[in-house]
């Protein structure tokens, strides 16, 4: 196996991650790590999932160390989900990163979700890179900007979400004024996830 040291390694790991997440809807366990770098090591695993955490990659719980994303994925429930054309549902960090992985995995997908403010469902259906059908075509999305410095998962992601409108959306904004960030329409966001996420699995190829 090649040493952690060299880049290619934390970049298939985490390139096998996705994959796993994306055919099973589920984190992989350490063993099934170890298996993606044949037969690496824990230590080995553990060096190189550092490097994605330390990269942003990745986030893991700083005291158990246990993987709580692998952008665009969360192994935990969220309120935005998503279902491929193959029948795997998987659970996304944010609106954006479910918007994203139809992209990266260069498949249909159906997003479901709720409007942040209202709470009312909100599904939006992407087929071919462009969405096929939305819950309303008022739809929006708050891209949070908040501080650089942080945990995307933690201080980002919870606050990337879906509304009904833009009227729902300052609302909500009025109601937290300390939120940074900006509104994105729903083709806008679409874009936007398909520039973070669209080369994801195609880098290193």
């Amino acid at each position: 196996m090649p040493s952690t040291n060299d880049s290619q390694t934390p970049r298939q790991l985490h390139q096998q991650i996705l994959r796993h997440f994306a055919a099973t809807g589920k984190a992989p366990a350490m063993t099934e790590m170890q298996a993606m770098l044949g037969s690496a090591s824990r230590q080995s695993v553990e060096e190189c999932l550092k490097l994605l955490d330390q990269e942003g990659a990745i986030y893991r719980d700083p005291q158990s160390k246990e993987l709580r994303a692998a952008y665009p994925f969360s192994p935990l429930p969220t309120q935005h989900r998503v279902k491929f054309a193959n029948g795997v549902e998987v659970y996304a960090m944010c609106a954006i990163d479910a918007l994203g992985t139809p992209f990266m995995l260069e498949t249909d997908a159906t997003i479901s979700s709720e409007c942040h403010h209202c709470h009312a469902p909100i599904e939006v259906e992407v087929q071919k890179g462009k969405v096929s059908q939305a819950h309303s075509q008022h739809l929006v999305v708050w891209y949070s900007t908040n501080d650089t410095c942080c945990a995307s998962a933690v201080d980002q992601c919870p606050h990337i979400n879906f509304f009904c409108s833009q009227n729902y959306l300052e609302q909500w904004r009025q109601q937290h004024p300390e939120q940074k960030g900006h509104l994105l329409t729903l083709a806008e966001a679409l874009d936007r996830s398909q520039q973070i996420f669209g080369s994801l699995l195609k880098q290193g190829r």
